[in-house]
């Protein structure tokens, strides 16, 4: 008779132990659940600013180039009315050179 209450007396804090685990197991899983949304926005936040600095950054580069070719044009159409000015058109299209290749570097940095 006593094996048979020591028996059922294991069993019930067996039991009892499955039960708190059970618990436990829930409250974290409650928890988790409760704070994956603010883990999820936090982590896309940091994504597009970082994306964001990229743009910029490209964005200014572009910007750079483009007026430097604006004035390399400018430059061209000078040199076709008059003529002149063979150094200041050399010296504009290594301006647009550097630009090009400045970028170009700046891209194989972001990349690399």
């Amino acid at each position: 008779m006593d094996e048979i209450l020591n028996v059922a007396i294991a069993f019930r804090v067996m039991l009892e132990v499955f039960g708190a685990i059970a618990v436990i197991g829930t409250g974290i899983k409650i928890i988790s659940d409760w704070t994956k949304p603010q883990k999820e926005l936090k982590q896309r936040v940091n994504t597009m600013e970082l994306n964001q600095n990229k743009d910029y950054k490209r964005l200014n580069r572009i910007e750079v180039t483009q007026n430097a070719q604006s004035i390399l044009l400018i430059e061209i159409a000078n040199h076709l009315v008059t003529g002149n000015d063979k150094d200041k058109l050399k010296e504009k299209a290594d301006d647009l050179l550097e630009c090009i290749t400045k970028g170009e570097m700046e891209n194989a940095k972001a990349k690399g």
